[in-house]
């Protein structure tokens, strides 16, 4: 059985890597409930949603066949070896500091949630009332060097 706990922030999830096609991502989790296609100037992106497990998968491409996001708020999910649903900012925070990574930005989102961002990690932890509550990573984003 394949692996689909474990957080491997510019990476993956589990067993699956980004950059994957969709149909392996999707082979192991079955029908969606829910899938939508969004087409904005060149990009198209189709989320497709498992309500009951907790996930929700973004993939790009003409096809729609890349695997680039993932968000989630299963209570199994773990980053380095810890799960992390329901943990306080202050203990995701000492998590991340242990494992290495200080540089974070924070924001009071219009909704209400707080989000935590790590732009080293790709990954947003937002949490309500301080509890994490969901967790968003995706595969780097590198913006292409001008030349002189």
């Amino acid at each position: 059985m394949k692996n689909y706990f474990e957080i491997k922030p510019n990476e993956g999830i589990g067993d699956f890597l980004f950059g994957e096609t969709a149909e392996e991502v999707l082979s192991f989790f079955g029908e969606p409930d829910e899938t939508e296609d969004l087409t904005e100037e060149d990009e198209k992106v189709r989320i497709v949603s498992f309500w009951d497990k907790g996930f929700t998968f973004f993939f790009e491409g003409p096809d729609y066949s890349y695997f680039s996001c993932v968000e989630s708020d299963n209570e199994e999910l773990k980053l380095f070896g810890e799960k992390i649903i329901g943990k306080t900012s202050k203990e995701l925070l000492s998590l991340l500091k242990t494992n290495g990574f200080t540089e974070y930005e924070a924001e009071d989102e219009e909704w209400g949630e707080k989000r935590i961002s790590f732009e080293e990690l790709s990954i947003d932890f937002y949490f309500e009332d301080d509890e994490l509550i969901s967790i968003s990573w995706a595969e780097p984003f590198y913006e292409d060097e001008e030349e002189d």
